[in-house]
Protein backbone atom coordinates (compact mmCIF):
# COMPACT_ATOMS: atom_id res chain seq x y z
CA UNK A 1 0.00 0.00 0.00
CA UNK A 2 1.49 3.10 -1.08
CA UNK A 3 0.08 6.97 0.26
CA UNK A 4 2.42 10.04 -1.04
CA UNK A 5 5.07 7.77 -2.24
CA UNK A 6 5.46 6.14 1.04
CA UNK A 7 4.91 2.47 1.55
CA UNK A 8 3.38 1.72 5.01
CA UNK A 9 5.59 -0.23 7.92
CA UNK A 10 4.36 -3.67 9.46
CA UNK A 11 3.34 -2.96 12.54
CA UNK A 12 2.30 -6.94 12.73
CA UNK A 13 3.28 -10.17 12.23
CA UNK A 14 1.30 -13.72 13.17
CA UNK A 15 0.97 -17.05 10.84
CA UNK A 16 -2.18 -18.90 11.02
CA UNK A 17 -3.46 -22.43 10.02
CA UNK A 18 -6.47 -20.86 8.48
CA UNK A 19 -6.11 -17.97 5.97
CA UNK A 20 -9.43 -17.16 6.90
CA UNK A 21 -8.21 -16.83 10.53
CA UNK A 22 -6.35 -13.75 10.44
CA UNK A 23 -7.27 -10.95 13.44
CA UNK A 24 -8.92 -8.11 12.19
CA UNK A 25 -6.55 -5.83 10.37
CA UNK A 26 -4.33 -8.08 9.02
CA UNK A 27 -4.05 -9.26 5.51
CA UNK A 28 -2.61 -12.82 4.73
CA UNK A 29 0.39 -13.73 2.75
CA UNK A 30 -1.13 -16.12 0.29
CA UNK A 31 1.72 -18.84 0.29
CA UNK A 32 1.45 -21.49 1.95
CA UNK A 33 4.44 -21.73 4.45
CA UNK A 34 3.80 -24.71 6.75
CA UNK A 35 5.74 -27.53 6.25
CA UNK A 36 4.24 -30.56 3.55
CA UNK A 37 3.84 -33.00 6.77
CA UNK A 38 2.38 -30.62 8.61
CA UNK A 39 -0.77 -28.24 8.69
CA UNK A 40 -0.62 -25.49 5.93
CA UNK A 41 0.49 -21.77 6.99
CA UNK A 42 0.25 -18.69 6.22
CA UNK A 43 1.84 -15.38 7.15
CA UNK A 44 -0.16 -12.06 7.52
CA UNK A 45 0.43 -9.13 8.61
CA UNK A 46 -0.72 -5.43 9.61
CA UNK A 47 0.45 -2.38 8.54
CA UNK A 48 -0.29 0.95 10.21
CA UNK A 49 -2.37 3.06 8.18
CA UNK A 50 -3.14 5.69 10.66
CA UNK A 51 0.68 6.37 11.18
CA UNK A 52 -0.35 5.92 15.09
CA UNK A 53 1.71 2.82 15.83
CA UNK A 54 4.71 3.45 17.63
CA UNK A 55 6.95 0.05 16.63
CA UNK A 56 7.66 -0.92 13.65
CA UNK A 57 9.11 -4.54 11.80
CA UNK A 58 13.08 -4.18 11.30
CA UNK A 59 14.34 -7.12 11.01
CA UNK A 60 13.49 -10.99 10.44
CA UNK A 61 15.02 -14.04 11.07
CA UNK A 62 15.33 -17.84 9.95
CA UNK A 63 16.85 -19.91 11.91
CA UNK A 64 17.25 -24.21 12.85
CA UNK A 65 15.21 -25.06 15.76
CA UNK A 66 17.43 -26.16 17.77
CA UNK A 67 19.66 -23.23 17.30
CA UNK A 68 19.24 -19.71 19.89
CA UNK A 69 17.39 -16.59 18.65
CA UNK A 70 19.53 -13.57 17.99
CA UNK A 71 19.47 -11.22 20.87
CA UNK A 72 16.79 -8.32 20.33
CA UNK A 73 14.34 -10.44 18.47
CA UNK A 74 10.98 -11.79 19.57
CA UNK A 75 9.82 -15.73 18.27
CA UNK A 76 7.37 -16.19 16.41
CA UNK A 77 6.88 -19.78 16.86
CA UNK A 78 3.43 -20.89 17.09
CA UNK A 79 0.52 -20.09 14.72
CA UNK A 80 -2.04 -17.77 15.73
CA UNK A 81 -5.11 -19.70 15.65
CA UNK A 82 -4.58 -23.04 17.07
CA UNK A 83 -1.16 -22.27 19.09
CA UNK A 84 0.69 -25.05 17.60
CA UNK A 85 4.45 -25.22 16.02
CA UNK A 86 4.17 -24.39 12.53
CA UNK A 87 8.02 -25.29 11.07
CA UNK A 88 11.01 -26.95 11.84
CA UNK A 89 12.76 -23.88 11.43
CA UNK A 90 12.11 -21.00 13.53
CA UNK A 91 10.85 -17.28 12.69
CA UNK A 92 12.24 -14.22 14.90
CA UNK A 93 11.05 -10.66 13.69
CA UNK A 94 12.88 -7.55 15.58
CA UNK A 95 10.50 -4.47 16.35
CA UNK A 96 11.42 -1.18 16.91
CA UNK A 97 10.39 2.60 18.18
CA UNK A 98 9.49 4.91 15.52
CA UNK A 99 11.67 7.54 17.61
CA UNK A 100 14.73 5.35 16.83
CA UNK A 101 14.54 4.36 13.02
CA UNK A 102 13.74 6.41 9.98
CA UNK A 103 13.71 2.55 7.87
CA UNK A 104 10.97 -0.89 8.09
CA UNK A 105 10.39 -3.23 6.92
CA UNK A 106 7.61 -2.92 4.15
CA UNK A 107 6.80 -6.27 2.43
CA UNK A 108 7.33 -9.93 3.08
CA UNK A 109 7.39 -12.23 -0.04
CA UNK A 110 8.24 -15.27 -0.48
CA UNK A 111 9.22 -17.26 -3.74
CA UNK A 112 10.63 -20.51 -4.68
CA UNK A 113 14.11 -21.17 -3.42
CA UNK A 114 15.63 -21.46 -6.65
CA UNK A 115 14.33 -17.90 -7.58
CA UNK A 116 16.23 -15.13 -7.61
CA UNK A 117 15.30 -12.25 -5.22
CA UNK A 118 13.64 -9.06 -6.88
CA UNK A 119 15.59 -6.30 -7.33
CA UNK A 120 15.43 -3.90 -3.86
CA UNK A 121 14.33 -7.23 -1.39
CA UNK A 122 16.84 -8.54 1.07
CA UNK A 123 16.85 -12.47 1.38
CA UNK A 124 16.22 -13.80 4.95
CA UNK A 125 16.57 -17.48 4.38
CA UNK A 126 14.42 -20.68 3.45
CA UNK A 127 11.01 -21.54 5.17
CA UNK A 128 10.10 -25.32 3.61
CA UNK A 129 10.98 -24.96 0.18
CA UNK A 130 10.22 -21.46 -0.01
CA UNK A 131 12.68 -18.21 0.24
CA UNK A 132 11.37 -15.83 2.23
CA UNK A 133 12.46 -11.87 1.61
CA UNK A 134 11.63 -8.37 2.50
CA UNK A 135 11.78 -4.82 1.52
CA UNK A 136 12.96 -2.21 3.64
CA UNK A 137 11.77 1.69 2.99
CA UNK A 138 11.78 5.07 4.66
CA UNK A 139 8.85 5.99 6.56
CA UNK A 140 7.40 8.79 7.77
CA UNK A 141 8.33 10.22 11.21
Amino acid sequence: MKINNEEEPITGVVVVTDIGNCPPGYTAIERDIGDYLRESCYMCVERDTSNKCHTVLVDLSIINKQDPGPKGFTLIGTTYDKRKEWTQKRLYVRWMSTNLTTRAITDIIFVSATSESPKGYTVVGDLTLLKMCFKMSKIRT
